[in-house]
């Protein structure tokens, strides 16, 4: 029996099981084939997550509100949420939920988005010995919401705080809610003088494991708190946490860079309680600066070291102290002007563990995100990274940002395990790879910069920044300055998404100069193929934008959707950056992305990003309080 004698039914579900590719080369073999691919609603739905870089919700399968929603209603919804995404488009009004509150540690993950409270400013800088935190479930695709004050009858419920005391204060906090998982951190700070007369300070940090729907004791957590402590000659730290899947990274960076050595790092399993750090992961003759760690998977993670300038990538396994630095990736390199003084990574959502439990037994989930028909693929995901330049005659600092996709870090990592010899200890120190060798094929220079204060900034493939509107701001009759009007911005690294407008019948021109070798984001050049994918995850029922080919960048001007307008971008050639009081050399970089600017303004003062909201951010006159959030749901 051949393949093309199965029934129909079984052959589908043969072919929505293969990759992107070769779900495309199926549908060239023969009209049979294709009509089989182009007729299932399985197969479309399969093309359009895999396009769309999503997964189905695999942690609520037996949730009610997941199973109803048949494939058809899916793909729909995929769609539609893709096509918004594309042209930014927005609704007309945004859902304001007020919060008068001085925050000194939040986080937004899942919809859900979480706070400390304080009183006033100087309540959130005091040391006390309790804390409370606050948190509101943002509206949903699967979860609607009313703003206050609207009627019965409207789209869903109000937007509600629910808040929660601690004895004990809230040092830093993440989230995994697709685990339902809060950690919590304690920090104590101990101090004691030395026969010298130096004083050495001992802090303890206390990791703490909640289930987030409860409060109770996180079930997967094998101890109720993991305690850590670093001695050190001070105790100005601030601190970074993050989740990857089974483990948590925490960073203490200290806040005086002149002051070396000083920075203190710890990685466990949050499951089992098992350290994976050796208590130093450096070599002592080469000291590094740390402001920033990031997971790119569930064993690899990314700790960039400021004064060598490189990214030092690590991996760890199963076993105690097994965190091995796989690759060391250089910098572009700095003018003589310019000291580089901090570097800040940032990826959404964090990676997932490859154990984690489904939770069958559950009737329903707490949380919309869980009942949402499908999720951001965490391995699809960027890493946005900023770096802070200090230069010798101007005091204040220059940024760059620049992106990289997890893939490629994750590819790079694993040429640096296979070529790399046993060594007898933990700290590798061959000699980091050369920007040159790596960089321009992999990233993208020349983005505008992230949101100020805010930091979740990026999610997926997506990253969102704000171009302010130069108009006068006006004062009011006491005084206060108007709010400044800014655009938004969305760069989509995507490239499935970039393929949609570009016109197919053009192969003349050079979209990339990636080499092939380099990995997982990089799709076919043969014409076929490039016309079968963009045929084949296209929608038909997508409204159509005249598009044209300026200066290598293929330009589609939004005005499908009545006053709303929008310009797109898609950027699939090589850019030069130049900034020569900052870098020696000119930057050439290659990435392709997709970038959409609203022509509307918005008068927010930051704004955040997720898989399906823009969330902006209204500070109170002092910009250090916390007024409103405006949630435009995709």
């Amino acid at each position: 029996m051949t393949l093309l004698c199965l029934p129909v039914e079984v052959l589908s579900q043969v072919i929505e099981k293969l990759e992107l590719k070769s779900i495309l080369r199926c549908r060239r073999v023969c009209q049979i084939l294709r009509k089989v691919v182009d007729s299932s609603v399985s197969i479309q739905y399969a093309i359009e997550l895999l396009a769309s870089g999503v997964l189905n919700n695999r942690i609520a399968p037996s949730d009610a509100s997941v199973a109803a929603q048949s494939k058809s209603k899916r793909l729909a919804n995929l769609r539609r949420l893709n096509t918004a995404w594309k042209y930014l488009r927005l609704p007309t009004e945004g859902i304001n939920i007020p919060t008068q509150n001085w925050s000194t540690t939040y986080e937004l993950s899942g919809g859900l988005f979480i706070q400390d409270v304080n009183e006033d400013l100087l309540a959130g800088q005091e040391v006390g010995s309790q804390s409370t935190l606050s948190w509101v479930e943002l509206p949903s695709m699967s979860h609607r919401v009313v703003e206050v004050g609207e009627g019965e009858g409207g789209r869903g419920e109000e937007p509600r705080w629910t808040t929660r005391e601690f004895e004990f204060r809230v040092a830093d906090l993440c989230l995994d809610v697709e685990r339902d998982l809060i950690v919590l951190v304690e920090r104590r700070d101990t101090e004691a003088i030395l026969p010298d007369g130096e004083i050495q300070y001992t802090i303890t940090c206390i990791l703490r494991f909640f289930s987030l729907s409860s409060f109770a004791h996180h079930p997967d957590a094998s101890q109720r708190t993991i305690s850590v402590c670093f001695v050190s000659p001070i105790s100005d730290y601030m601190m970074v946490i993050q989740l990857g899947g089974d483990h948590l990274a925490l960073l203490l960076p200290t806040r005086h860079n002149w002051l070396a050595g000083t920075d203190r790092f710890f990685l466990c399993d949050w499951t089992s309680g098992v350290r994976k750090d050796g208590g130093t992961v450096y070599d002592e003759a080469i000291i590094p600066q740390w402001d920033t760690v990031c997971f790119i998977s569930h064993d690899t993670l990314l700790l960039p070291d400021t004064t060598g300038s490189v990214l030092n990538i690590y991996t760890f396994t199963d076993e105690p102290r097994s965190l091995f630095r796989a690759i060391s990736l250089r910098l572009p390199h700095k003018s003589e002007l310019a000291t580089l003084v901090s570097i800040t990574a940032r990826s959404e959502p964090a990676p997932r563990s490859p154990h984690v439990r489904r939770r069958s037994s559950r009737p329903t989930t707490p949380w919309a995100y869980q009942r949402r028909p499908f999720t951001t693929d965490p391995d699809s995901a960027i890493v946005v990274l900023t770096l802070q330049y200090l230069m010798e005659e101007n005091p204040f600092e220059a940024e760059e940002t620049f992106v990289v996709h997890r893939s490629t870090f994750l590819e790079l990592a694993r040429r640096g395990v296979r070529s790399a010899n046993s060594h007898a200890t933990h700290v590798d120190a061959r000699t980091p790879l050369e920007w040159a060798a790596w960089g321009p094929n992999c990233t993208r220079w020349g983005l505008g910069a992230p949101p100020p204060r805010w930091v979740c900034y990026t999610y997926g493939q997506r990253f969102v920044s704000m171009d302010p509107v130069p108009v006068r701001r006006m004062e009011d009759e006491d005084g206060q300055l108007s709010r400044p009007l800014i655009r938004i911005t969305v760069y989509d690294f995507n490239m499935m998404n970039a393929k949609r407008d570009i016109p197919i019948e053009d192969d003349s021109h050079e979209k990339s100069h990636i080499r092939s070798e380099h990995p997982p984001y990089i799709t076919s050049r043969n014409p076929n193929a490039d016309a079968d994918l963009h045929q084949a995850i296209t929608n038909i029922r997508q409204l159509e934008v005249e598009s044209g080919e300026v200066g290598g960048r293929c330009i589609s001007a939004n005005d499908a959707f009545g006053d709303y307008v929008s310009e797109v971008q898609n950027i699939t050639t090589e850019s030069v950056t130049s900034r020569p009081r900052i870098l020696e050399n000119d930057i050439v970089s290659s990435l392709p992305y997709r970038v959409v600017t609203t022509h509307e303004v918005f008068d927010w003062d930051s704004v955040m990003i997720d898989d399906e909201r823009i969330i902006g951010l209204k500070e109170m006159p002092d910009a250090y309080g916390l007024e409103s959030l405006e949630v435009l749901l995709m």
